[in-house]
């Protein structure tokens, strides 16, 4: 069964729109508040902090200044960062796969796939893509 080209770009329309308000809700409301509560956690004050990724690339990622033994300061250190990743590829990456996978699995043209792909890219370069002005 084909599914109509309109039904197609609706469903197309949907996700990306359901991924813009869910970036926009993510940035306004929901880092500080997974922040807070991992920060409570942890017993630490989680910031976004610039810091410098392996290609040192300047790249803003969740930070805490950790205090005590080594091993105590690597593991928050750990847990801080597992967190800040997850919560990028659960809520910024997935969701957009998850919609151009129902495209590709249900057969959608090939042009409603690629310009859904091609719209993701600003979404995810303006909310997700850890990159901010100094």
């Amino acid at each position: 069964m084909e599914i109509p080209l309109g039904v197609q770009a609706a469903v197309a329309v949907v996700g990306l729109s359901a991924y813009l308000v869910l970036s926009i809700v993510y940035r306004r409301r929901w880092d500080r508040s997974l922040r807070v509560a991992l920060g409570r956690r942890l017993g630490l004050d989680v910031q976004w902090r610039r810091v410098a990724d392996s290609g040192d690339i300047p790249m803003d990622a969740w930070y805490a200044e950790t205090d005590g033994p080594l091993g105590k300061q690597f593991g928050q250190h750990l847990a801080i960062r597992f967190a800040d990743i997850a919560a990028l590829v659960v809520l910024g990456v997935l969701p957009p796969l998850a919609v151009l996978g129902l495209e590709f699995l249900g057969d959608f043209h090939s042009a409603v796939i690629g310009l859904t792909a091609f719209a993701v890219i600003p979404i995810f370069g303006v909310y997700w893509s850890r990159r901010r002005a100094a």
